[in-house]
């Protein structure tokens, strides 16, 4: 007698469509194509590892060990049925318990792949909730959820994914909802009133009670998640800007909810078509549930399928749900998504996150597109960034004058070049003023036009309280604007509020980890704070922020690091190709020491800051550092003249202005910015 085996296996079956017809109108026919799908199908099990169990007329049964393999060898066999084979193939694949004996299996995991595939589109594989499980941590295999079918001969609904993208087909909305929408009636348990009957039924609804509490606790235990970068299945890879841009603008609208920390766009990125498991994204980017995106193509139709997954104790798919939307209203889907997650994981929605999520758009496609590649190349902070950015957003409000995002965008260029000292007060404040008049006359519920209001009422106008109420009201609109919070965190130190900059600037790294530009954000704290050995341990870490140079000057300074520290500024002075300064700086550190190259050096660049804005925000720090306490104050005062956005970083009591903080004129120009 054979030795019956029971295994944990993947089981696929396939059929060809319309063979049973074939067979009474030519048989021929259709005994040839059985032979060519044998000629198709064994070959590619064998190459994934799998074994061909046995033919049943046009069926094909056959065992993998892995679901992985299963899956990969079904799409192999669509894919060449689509050329080679004259008739459609419909494919199931289950993963579960099988007897095996003598080569066959048997149990309910064939009948559940069985079932699955005669109810498969033509060309398309189904797959059970098992498989998925299995495979969803691969990043080349995208399936899409259907629902919870009701199976010929199996007690319980099957859970059934459909796999998409790779020429398979998107199963149809009329389908889905025959198939999958149909509610069955449970059957009564109270049909004889005994004793035991009572009993079992007082048991079962404990249980589900019991299993609902432990079930609502899970969701309710949901504090943060991501977002991860959509994908783009399909197939065209000048959708790739608007799964970009969808990626940042659901982002934005589900950090609205306010209860639910979400994690900042740049932090997730890295995970673009990742190969970790959803637990591992969780773990590292310390949240508790995951939503996956992936934009799909049906016809001339582009779809959007979202999934909610919980990340602990196990990876459990919460909500999952496919959209068909025109391109003009996609900024109106994520509201609906946002609301969707609201309730799945039972977050109680403020009055003012209702109605912002109650606003409907119409922006044009293009525009929005354009908008998104400028925030994109905004948040580099450099002057090639900045100045792509500003053609993006130029570009936007040509197509759609009425687009306020694109109009916030450019008060955010020249504030940033003002900032970076890249440009004059005098040529930058006109059009950051012009610009942010514009966006807030077309929208004032923008989280991001609060966040250039607050620069401008900060840095610009020196105007502090205005500034924290409109910071306040920017994070009210948008509680995990990461970006934001460390601006926040920078106006707080400036008005030397240090435990609450550091709460901010903690709460912005929680909700984006990974962002350079938040690390850089930090790294000027920490300078400022004097932790100049922490700071040049982040500065390793840093990519390329913009104001980076002169902090590391500042810290290799403080810690006596001299030979350092002149080796960064011939850096700093090469990179603005200012070779005859270069030659004042090497000559008075040779002759001099570092206090006369420090000074020597702020000399020369002060000649020629009026002409090269560039060079203010070195000049100053070079002057403080070696306590050149008159020239110092001269520059401060010429920065006050100029209404200088760095200036109001000098009101901070640290180590660099500790010793001005009784002398009259530094208080005189610290009055005159609100800042004493």
């Amino acid at each position: 007698m054979t030795e019956q085996k029971r295994q944990l296996q993947a089981i696929m079956f396939t059929d060809i469509i319309g063979f049973t017809k074939m067979m009474g109108s030519d048989s021929k026919k259709a005994l040839n194509l059985v032979s060519d799908n044998r000629a198709l199908q064994k070959p590619l099990i064998e190459q994934h590892g799998g074994k061909w169990l046995k033919e049943m007329g046009d069926g094909v049964l056959a065992s993998f060990t892995s679901a992985y393999d299963a899956v990969k060898c079904a799409i192999a066999i669509q894919q060449n049925a689509n050329k080679d084979l004259k008739s459609k193939i419909r494919i199931g694949i289950h993963l579960g318990d099988v007897t095996t004996e003598g080569g066959d299996v048997f149990g309910d995991g064939v009948n559940i792949a069985s079932r699955l595939e005669s109810i498969a589109d033509p060309g398309g594989i189904y797959i059970s909730d098992s498989v998925h499980t299995s495979i969803r941590g691969n990043s080349d295999i995208i399936s899409i959820y259907l629902g919870e079918a009701q199976l010929k001969n199996v007690s319980e609904g099957i859970r059934t994914h459909a796999i998409i993208g790779e020429g398979l087909p998107l199963p149809s909305k009329t389908k889905v909802k025959n198939l999958f929408n149909s509610v069955t009636k449970p059957r009564s348990i109270f049909k004889s009133v005994s004793f035991y009957s009572i009993l079992i039924s007082v048991l079962i609804i404990g249980s589900l009670l019991l299993w609902n509490r432990f079930f609502k606790n899970n969701i309710n235990d949901i504090q943060s998640l991501a977002v991860l970068p959509f994908s783009n299945h399909t197939g065209d890879s000048t959708q790739a800007y608007l799964a970009s841009g969808m990626h940042f603008g659901l982002i934005g609208e589900i950090g609205q909810l306010g209860s639910i920390q979400v994690i900042s766009r740049t932090s997730t990125l890295s995970y673009a078509k990742t190969e970790k498991t959803i637990k591992e994204i969780a773990s590292e980017l310390n949240v508790d549930a995951i939503v996956e995106a992936s934009l799909l193509r049906a016809d001339d139709q582009i779809n959007i399928q979202f999934n909610l997954v919980n990340a602990y104790p196990e990876e459990r798919q919460i909500w999952s749900k496919t959209y068909e939307i025109a391109n003009e209203n996609i900024v109106n889907l994520y509201s609906e998504v946002a609301k969707t997650v609201a309730n799945e994981i039972n977050i109680k929605l403020t009055p003012q996150a209702k109605d912002l999520l109650k606003k409907t758009y119409s922006v044009n496609p293009e525009a929005y597109e354009l908008y998104i590649k400028g925030r994109i190349s905004l948040a580099l902070l450099t002057p090639k960034g900045i100045q792509d950015a500003e053609q993006y957003f130029l570009k936007s409000i040509e197509i759609d004058p009425l687009f306020a995002p694109a109009y916030g965008g450019l008060s955010g260029i020249w504030i940033a070049r003002k900032q970076l000292t890249l440009i004059s007060p005098e040529i930058a404040d006109p059009k950051m003023e012009e610009y942010l008049a514009k966006a807030f006359e077309l929208d004032s519920t923008d989280a991001e036009v609060w966040r250039w209001q607050a620069a401008k009422l900060g840095n610009t106008d020196f105007e502090w309280e205005a500034c924290n109420n409109a910071l306040d009201k920017c994070l009210e609109l948008n509680p995990n604007f990461s970006e934001a919070r460390a601006f926040y965190a920078h106006i707080l130190m400036i008005q030397n509020r240090w435990d609450e900059a550091w709460e901010q600037m903690n709460r912005a790294t929680e909700t984006d980890p990974l962002s350079p530009l938040i690390h850089g954000f930090r790294g000027v704290m920490l300078v400022h704070h004097g932790k100049y050995e922490e700071y040049m341990s982040l500065y390793e870490t840093l990519d390329n922020p913009a104001f980076a140079n002169i902090l590391l000057l500042i810290s290799f300074t403080q810690t006596k690091q001299h030979d350092k520290a002149i080796a960064h500024l011939k850096r700093i002075i090469q990179l603005g190709g200012q070779d005859d300064i270069l030659k004042i700086l090497e000559k008075a550190y040779e002759s001099g020491g570092f206090n006369t190259a420090l000074n020597d050096t702020a000399d020369a660049l002060a000649k020629i800051s009026d002409a090269t804005h560039l060079w203010t925000g070195i000049v100053l720090p070079l002057y403080l550092l070696t306590d050149n306490r008159e020239k110092s104050l001269y520059w401060m005062e010429k920065m006050y003249i100029r209404r200088d956005p760095n200036l109001p970083y000098y009101a901070v009591i640290g180590p660099l202005t500790k010793a001005y903080q009784e002398e009259p004129r530094y208080i005189e120009i610290m009055e005159r910015i609100n800042l004493r």
